[in-house]
């Protein structure tokens, strides 16, 4: 056995008890290096502001963070209300400075539990926020987002 592998079989040993960090508390701990982190998706952000339909006046943002993919569309939608959820403070708060100006409803919660009504919104974004679950709970996000 190599010493790599030994320390790494250690160390989970020795933390095998321990419970799990939250996704909130993962979130929180790093929104002073989120942005520069995700910064790479700015292409893709761009790319998906120009996916929503031209008469998109409400938008439903789940797994909103800090708003990185708000930005660009903001920049095509000045006007757009949007409703954004995410389980961390932190990332919202960043997002609420930022956007102070626009009409924005923020949710600290999460978006599998929360009830958005139905037919409330004219479309969805959802960014790098639904790798972190299984597919049988993105199939579930996804059929109620259909019905928004």
């Amino acid at each position: 056995m190599d010493a790599n592998y030994r320390e790494l079989k250690e160390w989970l040993d020795k933390t095998q008890n321990e419970p799990l960090e939250t996704m909130a508390a993962f979130f929180n701990a790093r929104v002073d290096s989120y942005e520069e982190h995700m910064s790479r998706w700015k292409r893709q952000y761009a790319w998906m502001a120009q996916l929503l339909p031209a008469e998109t006046e409400t938008l439903l943002d789940i797994g909103c963070g800090t708003g990185l993919e708000l930005d660009c569309i903001f920049s095509r939608f000045s006007h757009l209300r949007i409703t954004g959820i995410d389980l961390s403070e932190s990332m919202l708060a960043v997002l609420s400075q930022k956007h102070a100006d626009k009409a924005l409803t923020l949710i600290c919660g999460d978006y599998f539990q929360q009830d958005f009504g139905e037919s409330r919104f004219d479309a969805v974004v959802a960014f790098e926020t639904l790798h972190h679950f299984t597919a049988e709970k993105n199939t579930r996000c996804l059929n109620v987002c259909a019905v928004l």
